[in-house]
């Protein structure tokens, strides 16, 4: 599900910003979450992606419902991080790219449903405050990984935790809408 970006210039069209969307370019909002930096960055989704996916289909229903319900998940999540980076980022010069938001949103998913009934939690349980306690420590260790990349290469490397959280929370409270009827 994901494409590296390397500097081709055909998939800076692909980038989530303001100045793409006052030229009128919705695209980057759907496709943004297939383009990456790097293969770090490829790299560390898709470990993500193959640690959450194969639970979360499982909970979904059965194929190939399931599967669609999934695609459904991971791409409305997708949709609400980059939109959720916009709304907290009015710099034009800022941007982002990647499927981190929709992976937080498979994440809040997850936490929804409980894994031994594949019914839906209350948003009040302590599954909540687990995964509330995950993303910021997940955070914490990504931007110390930001500063190490940035003290040994001298690259400087953005988190859109905007993103995340954005897509995190689509996830943690469209999961009960994902679920197969009983």
């Amino acid at each position: 599900m994901a494409i590296w970006y390397s500097g081709d210039a055909r998939a800076l069209g692909w980038i989530v910003s303001w100045s793409a969307i006052e030229r009128a370019n919705p695209v980057p909002i759907l496709l943004h979450m297939f383009v990456h930096e790097s293969v770090v960055h490829l790299s560390l989704n898709v470990a993500a992606l193959l640690l959450l996916s194969a639970p979360l289909i499982a909970q979904l229903g059965r194929p190939p419902a399931s599967w669609v319900r999934y695609l459904y998940l991971f791409i409305g999540s997708g949709v609400c991080g980059a939109l959720a980076f916009l709304a907290l980022n009015m710099n034009h010069e800022v941007s982002m790219l990647g499927s981190s938001g929709a992976i937080f949103g498979l994440l809040g998913a997850i936490a929804r449903i409980h894994p031994l009934t594949g019914m839906a939690v209350s948003v009040r349980s302590r599954r909540t405050w687990l995964v509330t306690k995950f993303f910021l420590q997940n955070h914490f260790v990504l931007f110390i990984l930001a500063v190490f990349v940035a003290v040994t290469t001298g690259q400087i490397t953005l988190l859109a935790w905007e993103a995340h959280l954005g897509g995190l929370l689509f996830g943690f409270l469209a999961a009960p809408a994902f679920l197969a009827r009983p």
